[in-house]
């Protein structure tokens, strides 16, 4: 009885602290039916449809481009499948971002045996300290998980340590639940170097003592389990780590890290993890920096490092255990600081000549997580071997006084605090979505037809302002545009893509509607809460916009959004052509190339010399050639099919996808396709190309029909109107035969089809083999 009665008190605590803070959230976020969202990461609403979206080895946003790892949030999915409620979704999302990190500490710190009453300081302490509030204040899911995934990674392997089945078994069934934590690469090479850390200090932990083959068969098993529990997306990195690399310049990751390490002063800010706070400090500029702008938190910020100093020598904390995690404390913080002094030009030289170290651009927030949960760990530590030392009562007292002070943002419900931009707009998180706002996500979304939507005005940063009220703005990613399944094209989201200025430069121009059809551009938005706080790029106001565009387009008018269909200028996403177009003009003169030659539908342009280097361009004229009548269907955003019948001539075929050399046809057969008039979505060009209703199907059916057969014509496979792919098909590539099927088909994409299985074996053999354990060791005398 007294052993149960124990085991309730120790979760007492934690229990009675989560109800208390979900309650907190809610009331003060939630009652009045806003969403919270905005900063980094919390702008996706539809848990479904962002797995529809970006679920696959090719991401459905902008023109397209190139996965590196997938954005599956399989919790949030689950929660919004049983409950059909996206605000309940939201309110998870960021209930989860401070309730998991507090809860693994909590757990971690009672797994040490340390009494409840220390481990629910030890969870306050990581959860509220400076560091951890303001790094949950970008409330990104997919970067801020980090707090609760290196406690919950440390306590894992700590508790099932010595019982290796249940290790494997349990570390990867939860590495595999938060894949989505691994979405940035720099995260993810983070948590790799952790569990190294993570390894090589439990080992000294148990063992006492310092043996190479009990930390590296550990951290082989752990290493492995990791692997072959995420195997369905890790393999992908092997094919996108390569484009991503050459896709992000030394240049601009140095550039963002000079820039970042302006704002920390001094190396002892990283050390007292006050590093991410704003500095200079601008009281007026949110609640943190006006509670913390003042010398009394200067003074108490140092606890921490006072601690750390304080007991760095006790002979009580000579361990072996305690002296590697000194050092690797120091190590991370000193690498937590980025470039300023000491050392500041190592890694300066690490960004410039060190393998993909420049991932580590934003160098206090990428490396400061994991410096806080070290130090957070070293103290519980310290407490467990001094617990009746006269020192320990002293820390007792002022980390109490710290976590008091750190939690006053958590008491008075400031921990998402609303905050003033440049002094003087006031930016919130509460997201209210306006009635127009959800008419037009209705109307995007019951579209059957593929297209992209252009998003105006044209905002420079990809952090947006949306007006909420006459005094507050709504400042983060686009929610409204985001959360449908058309992709969006603005400004901002072209790292991976082309460069969209000519689109913003030329809204004016009479030949722009033929521009916006090359895109497959069909609706423009034009939302008139968007407000300028990073400027617009185009050089028109909202009112020269709507004056333009009902001079030429349909319109709807819904309050703040204005929805324009281009009408007959729009070209669907894949189109046949004989028409070429040569020209020595960049992309940046795509007005020139339209105005200086007669386009009468759809063109392929090929751009100047310098574009086509190293492309394949047709040399001859094909405009005498006839044109085949095609039908297509979008299968998932990675494989579509397409019917052609009555082909005779050579004849251009264009995908409006950004290029990629991924992408390949394959001929899978001769039939036409089977769908009736019912599924017929689009007739374009007096019915000469025809869209049917997309499947939207996640597993497909046949992936493996194109796996064993050749590629054809992916010698003349290149880049066309700037940005997209078109294949030269001549009639020997298909046999000589007039109907036939096509697969266009993203290659990569079957890396999961091959990494998938493997997971699921994995899955399956290591439940086996954990639960035969369980149940032998349960009958073991």
């Amino acid at each position: 009885m007294e052993k149960k009665e124990n085991r309730i008190s120790k979760f007492l605590g934690l229990f009675a602290s989560l109800i208390i803070f979900l309650g907190l959230l809610y009331w003060i976020h939630y009652a009045n039916g806003n969403y919270v969202l905005g900063a980094e990461g919390s702008y996706y609403i539809d848990a479904i449809l962002l797995a529809k979206n970006y679920g696959y080895l090719w991401y459905n946003a902008a023109v397209g481009y190139f996965a590196t790892s997938y954005n599956f949030v399989f919790h949030l999915i689950l929660i919004q499948w049983l409950f059909h409620s996206e605000r309940l979704v939201n309110f998870v999302t960021i209930a989860s971002l401070y309730v998991l990190p507090f809860a693994a500490i909590y757990l971690l710190c009672l797994e040490l045996k340390l009494k409840p009453h220390l481990a629910l300081l030890f969870s306050v302490f990581y959860l509220t300290n400076p560091f951890t509030a303001y790094f949950l204040l970008s409330i990104n899911q997919w970067n801020m998980i980090a707090s609760y995934l290196l406690p919950a990674f440390f306590l894992i392997i700590l508790k099932f340590y010595d019982r290796p089945i249940l290790l494997f078994t349990i570390f990867g069934l939860h590495s595999l639940l938060f894949a989505f934590g691994n979405a940035n690469p720099p995260t993810m090479v983070i948590y790799q170097i952790a569990i190294v850390i993570f390894v090589i200090i439990i080992s000294l932990l148990k063992n006492k003592s310092f043996s190479v083959r009990d930390i590296f068969s550990h951290y082989l098993l752990v290493f492995s389990s990791f692997i072959l529990f995420n195997f369905w997306w890790i393999i992908n990195w092997v094919f996108a780590l390569a484009d991503a690399n050459a896709s992000y310049p030394t240049t601009y990751a140095l550039g963002w890290l000079k820039n970042v390490s302006n704002h920390i002063p001094a190396l002892w800010r990283s050390f007292s993890l006050s590093g991410l706070l704003p500095f200079p400090r601008y009281p007026q500029q949110d609640f943190f920096t006006a509670y913390y702008g003042n010398t009394f938190s200067e003074i108490i910020f140092l606890v921490p490092i006072v601690l750390v100093v304080l007991t760095l020598f006790k002979k009580e904390l000579m361990s072996l255990h305690m002296k590697f995690l000194g050092i690797f404390l120091v190590i991370i913080g000193l690498l937590a600081k980025g470039i300023r002094p000491p050392f500041g030009l190592l890694y300066e030289l690490a960004i410039v000549y060190v393998p993909i170290f420049k991932i580590f651009k934003t160098a206090p927030e990428k490396w400061g997580f994991l410096f806080v949960f070290l130090l957070t760990l070293y103290l519980i530590l310290v407490f467990e071997k001094l617990s009746k030392s006269l020192l320990c009562k002293f820390a007792l007292l002022s980390l109490t006084a710290y976590s008091f002070y750190t939690l006053v943002p958590f008491i008075t419900g400031n921990f998402l605090p609303d905050y003033y931009y440049a002094g003087r707009l006031h930016i919130s998180k509460h997201f209210r979505y306006k009635q127009e706002y959800l008419d037009l996500k209705a109307t995007l979304n019951q579209d059957p037809i593929q297209y992209r939507v252009l998003s105006l005005p044209g905002h420079l940063n990809y952090q947006v302002a949306l007006r909420i009220d006459s005094e507050k703005l709504y400042g983060g990613g686009d929610p409204v545009l985001t959360n449908t399944n058309k992709p969006f094209i603005a400004p901002y989201n072209n790292l991976f893509a082309p460069n969209f200025n000519v689109l913003f430069d030329n809204i004016s121009n009479p030949v722009y509607s033929k521009m916006l059809g090359l895109y497959n551009i069909k609706k423009i938005v034009v939302n008139k809460d968007l407000y300028p706080w990073f400027d617009f790029r185009e050089k028109e106001d909202v009112n020269q916009l709507e004056k333009i565009f009902d001079s030429q387009f349909t319109s709807t008018k819904n309050g703040v959004i204005d929805l324009y269909d281009i009408g007959d200028s729009f070209i669907p996403r894949i189109y046949l052509t004989n028409q070429i177009i040569r020209t020595d003009l960049s992309r940046s003169e795509l007005p020139e190339v339209i105005s200086s030659n007669e386009m009468v539908d759809r063109p392929a342009i090929f751009f100047s010399d310098k574009d086509r280097e190293g492309s394949y361009v047709p040399k001859a004229d094909l405009k005498k050639t006839s044109l085949p009548r095609l039908t297509f269907k979008k299968i998932n955003p990675t494989k579509y099919k397409l019917w052609i019948e009555d082909a005779k001539d050579p004849f251009l075929l264009v995908f409006s996808e950004n290029f990629h050399q991924g992408w390949r046809l394959y001929l899978t057969g001769e039939a036409s396709p089977r769908e009736t008039n019912s599924d017929l979505v689009g007739n374009y060009f007096n019915g000469e190309i025809k869209e049917i209703r997309s499947e939207s199907a996640f597993f497909d059916r046949k992936p493996w029909e194109t796996w064993f057969i050749t590629a054809i014509a992916q010698e003349r496979h290149s880049l066309v109107n700037g940005y997209a792919n078109f294949w030269l098909i001549k009639p020997e590539d298909v046999g000589m035969k007039g109907d036939f099927e096509l697969t266009l088909d993203y290659w990569p994409q079957r890396i999961f089809y091959v990494g998938a299985p493997i997971t699921l074996l994995t899955i399956l053999v290591s439940l086996t083999l954990a639960v035969r354990s369980l149940i032998k060791k349960k009958n073991k005398p």
